[in-house]
Order: structure tokens, then C-alpha cells, then sequence
């Protein structure tokens, strides 16, 4: 209850965040409208003229509730919870995508969304259409208009509509109040003190710095408030950023050893040089890195949409994208093979998942790093390994090898897939309730897990980087990333850091200065507290794994150890902390009540995978309806 209410975005009114536009990852409840009127509309099929309009009615609800979102903005910008113009730009893009028919061709888009096919199905009015009492009664109420009329009127004036003017707001009027990152480049320097208008402050128009209740507002009280929630413990805004540095100098010589052993320098400063001028060579690149002109920027990022368009409208882009999938299918199965003796692929204690991951481009214009996002239970499409289509040089290579690691196995696919396959609750009940509510809530597990699987599970426990200083160069270079993180996020939003200063950190310490690092701050910019997640959970997760070993000594098995953790789905940090020490009590000396705990009955959620042998079943992929996949992305 601590970690999953009252802490972030609308959940926590006092900090104010929900007056401010979207954020590159669209947290916000605004962004998953489309998949609720996907799960609940399509359900509705109405039989009498009565629900028929309540059907009706619902829309009109749906209209109201854009309509309230940008009041919501308009109060934002009067009390100066405004953020940088590159964190609202990505964010109108990111929402966008939620909306993408209606984002590109105007309020019409509606009826060529997937989350209204099911609507506008001739069967979705069949029970009506059928009655002939009730088919009378609608035609005397409402003079003679065909129901299949009123329906896609419904949809344009209630959901198209109001979506397309939500878009218009956030692009014409809500922009220009947007501040340059000079004002104001993250929560720490909120509220600002007067509206802006193109980038120039209106002296005449005061902010009223405060709630619509009067309370005053504090972007830095309110990153305390985020910060909790995303990490999960009670580590304050100053202890996270000393964490970060301190690792960041116990990481940072390991990259200048590299550099050393690569260029054979012993000088740091000309090993450094020389090394980093290799890693930005060609080969280092999918495609060489070679883009051309008319392949990137605004014009490209509307004609290069989807597969489709961008095989014909970006065909060097295309075509690196194509040879970097080659390289991701080579490192997943690379990967998958190394980890045999790290997890239970079969019987009761099974940890990993059954339903594959597949490749797929992110045209997100801003997306600077990979991403992932689960299936269902029952597999009803694949899990998704995203990969970045429009960076300025597509890679680079030897990075993927980390990332595919946290992105796929062993990282969110074995946790977060496994976790729907294997131990999700089946019964419906209040257990079920909880982990269906709260599965995307713990992010510091789910990301210290990804980063765990780079490192140390790939990193130390197999010969995976033995005789491949780039590769490992890649992989340090993450952790270095992530420490970084730490530092940034909390200067950014705690301690008045600037853009500026944060793109020097990762061109000094992660030797990057390309639009990786423009985007990545741009991320971190709009998404307080979340990239602090990552090594604060890896941490945990180390912890807990060393204080099981001592304990346990040559009992330890790191099989059941991941077990352990993992069957337990996703949960504050804290928690996992005690049901370890839990089963290191349990493992030392068995009692009636540690059997469920050290010997679990067997799995009954997972619908795709036989108990004992591990033999995939026929997955049924029902087509019946369009696939929405889930929004909830994992990201790098």
C-alpha cells in the first residue's frame, strides 16, 4: 500500500505532477484509455434501446475525461508545473502513439483504431438488430437513423473529437508554454515564477505557484514523493546521488583498464582517446552507420511509420534495422544457452517463459534505447524485444550483447513473462486483485532485475565476455550508465543540475556524444525518479544473494535462489529482503510451515507448457478480435 498509492502522478495530489503534460514513457492513466475501451466497450453489445444508450452515455463519460485532462494542463501552466520544451515535445509524441490514427488524420482516425474494430464489427449491434420491438422503438425515438449511423457518430463526436482536441492542445497551445531547459530542466526549479509563451517568460502573467486548494507547490518536495515510489525504499534525494557517484568512480577506472588493453597505451588520457575513437568508427555500427539526410528528422518521421513505410521510405534505415534483428536472434540464443544452470526450466519450480520474445522497430522518434513489453498467460501474441529506428547511427554492436541480456534473457522476459506464465494468480481472488493491480508498479525489482542479468548473471557467471574487451567495454559502459543515473536524476530534480551539465557527465565518464545521450537526458528530464530504479534494485538483489550464500554456504543453490525470487512476482524491495531471509531460515532447518516455501505445488496458471517434460503445447492464437498489446513498456 506505501509503494503503490499516493506516491506518483495522480495517485499523490499534493505533489502536483498530474497538472504536467505526458512524459516519454506515458505513465499517466490518460495514455491507457485506449486499452480500456479495447477491454470493457467491446463487451458491451447492446440488446434494447435502453443500452443502447448507456452505451452511448459511457462515451459521453470518455469525452468528459479528455476534456478534464487538459483543464488539468491549463491549471498546470497557470501554477508554473511546467516542464522543458524537449521532455513536452516527446511526451506529445509518445502520446500520440497511443492515439495514432486519430494523431495523424484528425478526429475521422477513430474509426480506423484497433481499439474500436470490435465496436464497429457488424456484430457488435446483431442482439439489437434482431429484435424487431426494439428496432421499432429506436427508429421512433430517433426518427428514422440507422443504428450502425448513430454508432459511428458516438465514436467521432465522443472519443475522436475530444482525442483530436486533446492532441491540438498539447501541440499548438500547451508547447509554447513549455520553458526552455536554461529556465527550468527538471522538478527542482518548478514552479516556475511566471507563464511562458515561446520560450520567453510573460512578466505580466505570474504563476500562482500553488494548488487549485491553495497548498503551495515544491518540485523538489514533490521528486521526494516519486523518488520513494520508484525505488521503493526510504533512500532521500542526497543519499541516492552519493551512492551514484561512489560507484561511478569504483566503475570508471575499469573502462581506462579497458581502453589500456585495447590500445595497448599505457597512458590513460591517449588510451582513452584512441580507444574512443574506435568505438565511433563504422564497423562499429549496423548499416556502417551511414544515414542519409532524407532518412532522418520530421519528414522522415511521418513517412517512416511502420514497416511497411519505412521499407520503402527509409530504405537504409531499413536495411541496418534488419541487420541489427540478425544480431539480436543471434545474441538471444547465445544468451538463453548460457543460462541452463542459473534457472529451473521445468517442474514445480519452473522460472522461465514458453512464449517467445520477437523483434520489433520503435518508431518513436525520440526512443534512444531498446525496450520490452510482455504477452498474456496464454500467449495469445509474442513478447516484444523494440529496437530504436531512428538513432543517428544505428547500434552501436557491442552493446547488444548487455542489452539484449536485460531486455530478453535472463532479464524482463524470464522475469516478466515468466512471472504471467508461472505465478500469477488463477483463482480471481484478492491475491489475484493485487497482482494484477500492482504487477507494473515495482519498478526498481523489475528494472534491478534487468540490470542484474547484465550484470552479474551474464557479466561474471559466463565466459560470455572472455576474450571480448568491446563487448565487455559494452557492458561496463551500462553500469557506468546507470550510475550516472543516479547522479542525474536526482541533480536534474533535487539539486538544480542543468541539461547541460548532464549531457557532460555521459560525454566524460560513458564517452558518448551522440543523440543517445540528448535523448536519454530528454528521458530523464520528463520521467523523475525512474532511471534511479535500475542499480538501486541490482543492489538489493546483490545483497540479498551474498547474504543467502553466507548463510547458507554449500547449501546455496543459485537455481532455487532465483526461484525464491522470482515466484514471488513483483514487490517493494523490502519484501524481498525478508522473504529470503525467510527461506534462508526455512533452508537451515525445515519446519511444518517452510514446506510450502521450500517445496511449492505445482504451477497451474501457466497454460502453455506441460508440468514435467517441458514440452511445449499448441498455443491457440485466437484472431477472433484485434490485438492490443500491452502499453507497459521495459525499458533499457
Amino acid at each position: 500500500m506505501k509503494n503503490s498509492f499516493s506516491s506518483f502522478g495522480e495517485g499523490n495530489y499534493y505533489t502536483g505532477d498530474w497538472m504536467m503534460g505526458p512524459d516519454q514513457f506515458c505513465y499517466k492513466s490518460i495514455c491507457y484509455i485506449e486499452n480500456e475501451i479495447h477491454n470493457e466497450l467491446a463487451n458491451f453489445k447492446p440488446s434494447t434501446v435502453k443500452e443502447m444508450e448507456a452505451f452511448r452515455d459511457t462515451l459521453i463519460k470518455l469525452n468528459n475525461t479528455f476534456g478534464q485532462y487538459v483543464e488539468n494542463l491549463k491549471l498546470g501552466v497557470k501554477a508554473g508545473m511546467v516542464g522543458s520544451q524537449e521532455a513536452c515535445l516527446t511526451g506529445y509524441y509518445a502520446i500520440g502513439q497511443r492515439y495514432p490514427n486519430i494523431y495523424r488524420d484528425g478526429a475521422k482516425g477513430i474509426f480506423d483504431e484497433v481499439y474500436v474494430k470490435d465496436v464497429l464489427d457488424p456484430k457488435f449491434l446483431l442482439k439489437l438488430q434482431d429484435d424487431v420491438r426494439q428496432l421499432l422503438l429506436w427508429r421512433q425515438k430517433y426518427a428514422e437513423k440507422k443504428l450502425q449511423d448513430s454508432l459511428r457518430e458516438y465514436l467521432l463526436e465522443y472519443l475522436g473529437k475530444p482525442i483530436d482536441r486533446m492532441l491540438k492542445y498539447l501541440k499548438y497551445e500547451y508547447q509554447s508554454h513549455c520553458v526552455p531547459s536554461s529556465v527550468s530542466s527538471g522538478l527542482s526549479s518548478l514552479p516556475v515564477p511566471f507563464i511562458y509563451v515561446n520560450g520567453s517568460a510573460d512578466r505580466d502573467f505570474p504563476t500562482t505557484g500553488k494548488l487549485p486548494t491553495g497548498e503551495k507547490l515544491s518540485g523538489a518536495k514533490a521528486y521526494e514523493y516519486i523518488l520513494e515510489y520508484f525505488t521503493t525504499t526510504e533512500l532521500s534525494p542526497d543519499e541516492v546521488f552519493a551512492i551514484g557517484n561512489e560507484t561511478l568512480h569504483q566503475l570508471y577506472p575499469q573502462a581506462l583498464e579497458i581502453a589500456r588493453q585495447v590500445t595497448g597505451q599505457s597512458n590513460y588520457t591517449l588510451a582513452k582517446q584512441m580507444f574512443v575513437k574506435r568505438l565511433n568508427q563504422s564497423d562499429m555500427y549496423y548499416g556502417n552507420g551511414v544515414i542519409p539526410k532524407n532518412e532522418s528528422g520530421k519528414e522522415a518521421h511521418d513517412a517512416c511509420r511502420s514497416i511497411e513505410t519505412a521499407k520503402v521510405n527509409c530504405p537504409k534505415r531499413w536495411d541496418a534495422m534488419e541487420k541489427w534483428f540478425t544480431d539480436a536472434r543471434q545474441t538471444m540464443a547465445k544468451l538463453e544457452g548460457k543460462i541452463i544452470d542459473m534457472f529451473y526450466f521445468t517442474g514445480s519450480k519452473r522460472t522461465t517463459p514458453s512464449c517467445p520474445a520477437t523483434l520489433e522497430p520503435d518508431f518513436t522518434p525520440e526512443s534512444a534505447a531498446q525496450s520490452y513489453s510482455r504477452s498474456d498467460a496464454t500467449c495469445s501474441h509474442s513478447a516484444s524485444y523494440y529496437i530504436p529506428f531512428f538513432m543517428d547511427r544505428p547500434g552501436p554492436r557491442f552493446e547488444e550483447w548487455s542489452v539484449n541480456a536485460h531486455e530478453v534473457m535472463p532479464g524482463h522476459h524470464l522475469q516478466d513473462q515468466g512471472n504471467v506464465e508461472n505465478f500469477m494468480d488463477s483463482c480471481k481472488g484478492l491475491i489475484g486483485w493485487v497482482q494484477s493491480t500492482t504487477i507494473d508498479s515495482f519498478t526498481a525489482f523489475v528494472e534491478g532485475w534487468g540490470l542484474y542479468a547484465e550484470n552479474p548473471l551474464i557479466s561474471e557467471g559466463t565466459k560470455v565476455y572472455d576474450n571480448e574487451p568491446l563487448y565487455r567495454y559494452g557492458m561496463l559502459k551500462w553500469q557506468i550508465w546507470r550510475a550516472l543515473r543516479l547522479i542525474v536524476d536526482t541533480g536534474l530534480h533535487y539539486r538544480n543540475m542543468s541539461r547541460d551539465e548532464a549531457i557532460k557527465m555521459f560525454e566524460e565518464y560513458a564517452w558518448d556524444s551522440g543523440d543517445s545521450v540528448t535523448k536519454e537526458v530528454t528521458r530523464y528530464q520528463g520521467n523523475p525518479g525512474q532511471a534511479t530504479s535500475y542499480m538501486i534494485g541490482q543492489r538489493l538483489l546483490l545483497k540479498i544473494r551474498e547474504y543467502a550464500k553466507k548463510e547458507l554456504g554449500s547449501k546455496f543453490d543459485l537455481k532455487d535462489f532465483h526461484f525464491q525470487v522470482l515466484s514471488q512476482g513483483t514487490a517493494p524491495l523490502s519484501y524481498f529482503e525478508d522473504h529470503i531471509k525467510k527461506y534462508v531460515e526455512c533452508a537451515k532447518s525445515p519446519s511444518g510451515d517452510c514446506q510450502s516455501l521450500l517445496n511449492p505445488p505445482k504451477p497451474t496458471a501457466s497454460k502453455v507448457m506441460d508440468d514435467e517434460t517441458g514440452t511445449k503445447r499448441d498455443i491457440i492464437r485466437p484472431h477472433t478480435k484485434p490485438v492490443i498489446k500491452p502499453v507497459f513498456r521495459r525499458f533499457h
